[in-house]
């Protein structure tokens, strides 16, 4: 006869790796809020059926623990991610402070820097795909403006990939906030700002925008085979480098590389605490992980 302990083990085991319908049913049921958050996050499509019918109990999960769990499976279908960004379904009772929550959870799911696989192309699909991201960045469109707004929105878009489709200028134009500290240039707004202008061209526009927000977006992805005197960026001291570093186009050369090294060195360090140079470093590693075919050439 099993133990309490071994009957635990075993549904713990088929919650995490189960994808049979008739076992899920009796272990969901018995099974502790544990073992609920552990189906919701790894069977497949969440435990939804095709027509988004809750599969493995008559009652759809409900509490913030679980609808946060379940936006972390990878598998869930399109429609029940535009069911977490336009609030409709399980997620349609959330407060304002739940649904920031779970939006903040999502963030965190691999399908959201995942690009779509075209190998066998289908119209709908790609569609459907990309309509994920649509829906998620426009709710820097409709959601309140506030710091904390900003807040969530910056971090569940920084790594959600860009839309196909959607008005970067009129989002940016709601994020401003007035200046409470004296001298301070960097809040909340300011940083989703910076990621809603990359949905733009990094073009002259954005690099002679007054908003220094835009600027940094540019700096993250301009082309220095185009903008060839880039080291003169430089002079926007208290943003330019922050940002250049982040540019993958300034790292696939030993030649741009030495450059960016040296601007990094060169930067105003009156404590001596080699802030930047350090930083070159640590993205160095970062990059020679990520790219090691960039650094052939050193």
């Amino acid at each position: 006869m099993l133990s309490t302990e071994q009957i635990v083990d075993i549904d713990f085991g088929l919650a995490r790796y189960g994808s049979t319908e008739a076992a899920g049913k009796i272990v969901f049921d018995r099974g502790d809020l544990g073992i609920r958050c552990t189906y919701l996050a790894h069977f497949p499509n969440g435990g939804f059926d095709w027509s988004n019918r809750f599969e493995l109990a008559p009652t759809p999960p409900q509490q913030l623990e679980e609808l946060r769990a379940l936006v972390t499976n990878p598998s869930l279908a399109d429609e029940l991610f535009l069911w977490c960004f336009e609030k409709r379904g399980v997620f349609e009772n959330l407060s304002d402070e739940d649904f920031q929550s779970v939006l903040i959870t999502v963030s965190d799911n691999e399908r959201l820097r995942t690009p779509y696989d075209d190998t066998f192309m289908d119209g709908y699909s790609d569609y459907s795909y990309h309509k994920v991201f649509e829906t998620a960045w426009k709710l820097t469109l409709t959601a309140p403006v506030t710091p904390r707004w900003a807040s969530v929105l910056y971090h569940l878009l920084y790594r959600c990939l860009l839309p196909h489709s959607f008005d970067a200028i009129a989002a940016i134009g709601r994020w401003y906030f007035p200046t409470t500290e004296e001298g301070k240039t960097r809040d909340y707004g300011f940083h989703l700002r910076s990621r809603l202008a990359d949905a733009l061209k990094a073009d002259d526009a954005l690099l002679t925008s007054r908003d220094a927000a835009l600027r940094t977006s540019f700096y993250r992805r301009f082309d220095p085979g185009k903008y060839r005197r880039w080291p003169e960026l430089v002079s926007d001291v208290e943003h330019f480098l922050d940002s250049a570093l982040y540019n993958k186009l300034l790292w696939r050369t030993g030649e741009l590389r030495d450059v960016l090294n040296k601007l990094c060195w060169d930067h105003p360090d009156p404590n001596s605490n080699l802030d930047m140079p350090n930083a070159y470093n640590s993205t160095a590693e970062r990059m020679l992980t990520e790219h090691p075919e960039w650094f052939n050439d050193h």
